[in-house]
């Protein structure tokens, strides 16, 4: 899913101005590689998201109006990040494992990806992800541990609904409470 906005105020560019911009639904390799780029600094880190998902260089991004069109972006990918309607089910952390059916199913390998099934974390398990060095990592390790996808797939969830809905399961597996 995109969504495509016309610019109040277009970029110009060297070989023209840019007038519309199409942003994609952010995975969670965009926040990873965003924060990577920008080394804490949150402007630098919107900056860099805002490229990955309109497929725009940073010096283009730093060109949009601040106060309509950057604005305007932002809100989108606010939306885009928002957790989906899912429920989750408190009772389903007594079990074993449980099957989360993705909002955004993909391709992977020439595979589609519908689905996470997640077990219960072990010892073990959790050692391995605390060896990452920030919390979406550890995250991304976690999953992968206990669904048994490779973290390339994991990489691919959609950040806002399929991936936070996962790693609230895991929270409830580990005994905290999901936001």
């Amino acid at each position: 899913m995109s969504v495509t906005i016309n610019l109040e105020f277009p970029i110009p560019t060297a070989s023209g101005e840019i007038s519309t911009l199409t942003l994609r639904r952010p995975k969670v390799i965009d926040l990873i590689l965003s924060e990577k780029k920008s080394k804490g600094n949150e402007e630098k880190k919107a900056v860099a998201l805002i490229s990955s998902l309109a497929m725009l260089s940073a010096d283009e991004v730093m060109e949009l109006d601040m106060g309509t069109d950057f604005v305007t972006v932002s809100g989108i990918i606010q939306e885009f990040m928002e957790k989906g309607d899912y429920k989750v089910d408190k009772t389903k952390s007594k079990h074993r494992e449980h099957t989360i059916d993705l909002k955004y199913p993909f391709s992977f390998q020439s595979k589609e990806v519908t689905h996470i099934t997640v077990r219960r974390p072990k010892l073990k398990d959790y050692n391995e992800a605390d060896g990452k060095t920030d919390e979406v990592s550890k995250t991304i390790c976690l999953l992968s541990k206990v669904s048994g996808l490779s973290e390339d797939v994991i990489l691919e969830f959609d950040l806002g609904t399929d991936f936070a809905h996962a790693k609230d399961y895991l929270l409830l597996f580990l005994g905290a409470s999901p936001n």
